[in-house]
């Protein structure tokens, strides 16, 4: 940030410390703390317009400087108190931080237009400390005789910030200033009561509550008008308006009793929470703000397979690929993925928007269950006691009794024996590493398994690999940086694997 001083000198200011020009070299100009000859930090900036930073000392042996930046001006000051306002966490209110003490507006004199500031333990503390302000949020008046030391805040986009800290047993720590506090409990009603680390040495009885981070707020419209409140994908109504919050229920009806609570101010502070629902969420769209509930609608999905890395779509749990695209009519023609090894012949007309204009659905087979992740298929690896792995797919699970050959896996449904399913799957083996390295003429190789491949080019978007050695016939094609087909065929015995005998 760049700000000037009461003389009309210009300083840099980077990260709370002021830098003055000390240089002007031939193409730079070289910016030294004003801390003085002690401190060697030092940056140097370019002296055209944009003054781009070159070279960047900023190791000071001192504090930063407390100043004050008015109308781009700078005040160096010295030992003076910086009122702050701020919105409290849990009401949403405004409150007002000054030395570290925060204080609550308990009167507002509307002749004199004065507001009256009590410290935020009077209730629960008996602290007398009290602040009057007048309209701009001047001090006219202060006690400080506070019978409790200070706490320590960091303010967060206008709210109070509080830290997690991992824990190598996988649990977490919420810090607060420098103090600490760990938690047992589950989330009740999607809140969590932490206690204070020092609860059993020192019987510190200090505890707080966090709202659970994991819930997607979100509000929208009805086609009515009415407003509703998404969480987690359950909609809520306005049920009942009390003194201070509102009260929204489940659409759902009696039979639920998940209730939120929110204030009635601009921010809708959520207070209250119990999201434990007894069915399953509603299906809609959202389009433009506004809600609409469906009912048993098809909903076209575009995705990548994750063998090809080509695009598809899925449709009622139903994988289709593009098998021809008319440049007059911008339409496509997609067939089901089976179609040739199946001989399904169910296919989509779409538009070049992707909307459904024809549409055959006679399917000669089930359809798959798939979860999509990141744009392509999800497969799951469900460990086993014994050591061994089960491939979940959907809710289907398949096992293996083979070892890997060429690269890949082959897997059996789980229920082949007692119900003699034929499904099977192949994975390619993801326990080999595969990596690009620079031969020694400084061309890139890649090394997969102990062998080396050199690049033989592109074969239909993907790259053609092919071994090394003279006169074997072992090839690999890779996509991106995944490998997609392999013959593993190799005349000879890997060099790499001799070295370790």
């Amino acid at each position: 940030m760049w700000v000037l001083k009461s003389t009309g000198k210009e300083l840099a200011v980077i990260n709370g410390f002021t830098f003055y020009l000390h240089k002007r070299l031939l193409k730079t100009n070289v910016y030294s703390c004003t801390h003085g000859s002690p401190c060697t930090a030092r940056v140097s900036f370019t002296k055209d317009h944009y003054r781009t930073l070159v070279k960047c000392n900023t190791i000071h042996n001192h504090r930063p400087p407390k100043f004050i930046i008015e109308d781009g001006i700078y005040f160096r000051v010295k030992n003076v108190s910086v009122l702050t306002l701020a919105k409290s966490r849990y009401t949403g209110k405004q409150i007002v931080i000054l030395d570290n003490y925060t204080y609550y507006c308990k009167k507002l004199c509307k002749k004199t237009n004065c507001s009256h500031w009590y410290c935020s333990t009077n209730n629960w503390k008996g602290c007398n400390a009290k602040l009057k302000l007048d309209e701009n949020f001047g001090i006219i008046e202060m006690s400080k005789q506070h019978t409790h030391p200070p706490a320590r805040y960091r303010i967060h986009n206008g709210l109070y910030y509080f830290q997690l800290l991992p824990l190598p047993s996988g649990r977490c720590l919420l810090r607060i200033g420098d103090d600490t506090y760990s938690t047992n409990s589950k989330n009740i009603n999607g809140f969590t009561t932490w206690y204070c680390s020092k609860r059993v040495s020192k019987r510190c009885p200090v505890k707080v509550r966090t709202l659970n981070t994991n819930m997607q707020l979100m509000w929208v419209l009805k086609s009515t008008g009415k407003e509703l409140a998404v969480i987690n994908g359950f909609t809520f109504y306005l049920h009942k308006r009390l003194l201070k919050t509102n009260v929204y229920s489940c659409t759902h009806g009696s039979p639920c009793t998940a209730r939120v609570s929110f204030t009635k101010d601009h921010y809708r502070t959520l207070v209250k929470c119990n999201t434990i629902h007894n069915h399953r969420p509603p299906k809609f769209i959202i389009e433009d703000g506004i809600y609409f509930r469906v009912k048993n609608v098809s909903v076209l999905t575009l995705a990548k397979s994750r063998y090809t890395g080509k695009q598809i779509v899925i449709l009622d749990n139903y994988t289709y690929y593009c098998k021809k695209l008319c440049k007059k009519t911008n339409c496509s023609h997609w067939y089901c993925s089976t179609n040739n090894w199946k001989g399904c012949n169910a296919k989509l007309k779409l538009d070049e928007n992707f909307g459904i204009i024809e549409m055959s659905k006679q399917h000669t087979h089930p359809p798959a269950r798939y979860r999509i992740h990141n744009g392509l298929y999800y497969f799951q690896l469900l460990p086993l006691p014994s050591g061994r792995c089960l491939l979940r797919i959907g809710d289907d699970t398949y096992s293996t009794n083979s070892k890997n050959i060429n690269g890949f896996t082959t897997w059996y449904c789980s229920k082949r024996v007692s119900k003699r399913c034929p499904v099977k799957v192949r994975t390619l083996n993801t326990n080999m590493q595969s990596e690009i390295v620079i031969g020694s003429k400084g061309k890139e190789q890649l090394l997969y398994n102990g062998y080396k491949y050199y690049n033989r080019g592109y074969v239909g978007g993907k790259i053609r690999w092919c071994c090394t050695k003279r006169w074997c016939n072992a090839i690999c094609y890779t996509l991106g940086s995944q490998i997609v087909k392999m013959r593993d065929e190799h005349t000879h015995s890997s060099p790499f694997l001799n070295l370790l005998r």
